[in-house]
């Protein structure tokens, strides 16, 4: 993890894009240690919706990591998205 964030920090010394992705639940499954940071919940969305969320997924990635609209596209209703740090540009196409 240090030398994933160690490219991400010095992009210009590291050839390629590198981002963390996978759907599923991978922050509760791989980031456990983040969840008492950055919880697992979003009270608000938890009481609109009525239910806990069933999967909590996290991205981290730099400016030239792209999520293709196709992946976005599919976000179902029900899907909230939140920033931790950094801009998030959405575009239609």
């Amino acid at each position: 993890m240090s030398e994933f964030l160690n490219a991400l920090e010095n992009s210009d010394q590291y050839p390629g894009v590198f981002y963390i992705q996978r759907q599923n639940s991978n922050l509760t499954e791989d980031f456990a240690e983040l969840v008492p940071d950055v919880g697992s919940d979003v009270p608000w969305a938890t009481e609109a919706f009525g239910h806990e969320p069933e999967a909590a997924n996290i991205w981290i990635g730099d400016k030239r990591a792209v999520t293709s609209s196709k992946l976005l596209s599919s976000f179902v209703l029900g899907s909230i998205k939140l920033m931790v740090a950094g801009v998030h540009r959405f575009q239609s196409a």
